[in-house]
């Protein structure tokens, strides 16, 4: 990783502790979010990651999303509609999450046949033997669960185990009523800012865990710990509660930040400051003749009876070229080169 002249993190606290980490087992000094290594100057940033703000808001309009709304409405009548799109990994908190939700079932009969979870799982690692138990996990999780509380006309839990297209994932990012991004660790997780942008009527209530890097721009979302069952229960409950102007408040200031700090900005951060470092480099490998050398050379030269001048035109007086023979001074510097020239003759 110390080949590179930049180094880019989701967050501050990631940065943070790669300084650290160098620190102790590198022995490597840094100075603020600069290491120096190998006679190399390497720059540590945290950059959070964007999406296209713009994109999302363009399915907005689009008829094929418009059509899956409206299946969704047909599919879903009158029931709180909440989200969760995970990869399959043991760090997405996917089982603690299907706790909590049979935490919130258990304790608030009143909900029920009026709240569905509407789980996407797309599938990762299938060949990995651990991936598969935490698959049957939450088969088997989801089956309890279902078989515990559902009636003839009602599931609480609709499980897929597929991948879903940007337009039927636009569609659901609409409809819901709940976005439920609960990971047990996460870099950034972007699918909570797909969930903000995708909201145009500044409506509906984004649940965060404090674990996913995205916590720490999106501070309006409901912020819980995702080793906390309960506190995610009690997340879901006071999301179904929540004041149509609270909602609006909060979505207004998600989407403000998710629109400002968008892909556009993440790669133009990201960009400007490899070009700051790499001026930072080359200014370091410039090495300037102190006054005190600089005048004992001028003594020098000015006691010699026969002085040699050897000038380094391609890449020092002069730009680079491919056709080194094309590599000429111009005539200000030609004219001064004369008139050195003329002066040792004299």
């Amino acid at each position: 990783m110390l080949g590179a002249d930049l180094l880019g993190f989701h967050t501050y606290d990631d940065a943070h502790h790669f300084l650290e980490s160098i620190s102790r087992i590198l022995q490597l000094s840094h100075s603020g979010s600069i290491i120096k290594a190998n006679n190399r100057t390497i720059a540590v940033e945290a950059f959070p990651m964007g999406i296209d703000f713009e994109k999302f808001q363009h399915f907005v309009n689009d008829k094929e999303v418009k059509d899956n709304i409206t299946q969704l409405r047909q599919d879903f009548p009158g029931v709180h509609f909440i989200l969760s799109i995970d990869r399959l990994d043991y760090s997405k908190g996917i089982l603690q999450r299907l706790q909590a939700f049979d935490l919130f079932l258990a304790d608030n009969p009143e909900y029920h046949q009026q709240v569905s979870l509407y789980m996407i799982v797309v599938p990762s690692r299938d060949k990995v033997q651990q991936y598969r138990d935490l698959r049957d996990e939450i088969d088997k999780l989801v089956g309890n669960i279902n078989a515990r509380y559902r009636t003839n006309n009602w599931s609480p839990i609709h499980y897929f185990y597929r991948s879903f297209s940007i337009m039927e994932l636009s569609a659901l990012f609409q409809f819901a009523d709940i976005c439920l991004v609960t990971p047990m660790r996460d870099g950034m997780n972007l699918v909570c800012k797909e969930f903000a942008a995708s909201r145009s009527n500044n409506d509906g209530v984004l649940i965060l865990s404090e674990m996913a890097g995205a916590s720490k721009e999106l501070t309006d979302a409901l912020i819980v710990n995702p080793n906390n069952v309960m506190q995610m229960s009690e997340a879901i409950k006071a999301a179904l509660t929540m004041p149509a102007k609270e909602q609006e408040r909060r979505m207004k200031a998600l989407r403000e930040t998710v629109k400002r700090y968008n892909i556009n900005y993440w790669v133009q951060a990201f960009m400007g400051r490899l070009r700051e470092v790499k001026d930072m480099q080359l200014s370091l490998q410039t090495k300037y003749i102190g006054q005190r050398t600089f005048e004992y050379i001028k003594a020098k030269y000015a006691q010699a009876t026969k002085r040699l001048l050897l000038l380094d035109y391609d890449g020092t007086l002069m730009g680079f070229n491919t056709s080194p023979e094309k590599v000429m001074p111009d005539k200000e510097l030609y004219e001064l080169l004369e008139n050195l020239i003329k002066d040792e003759k004299k």
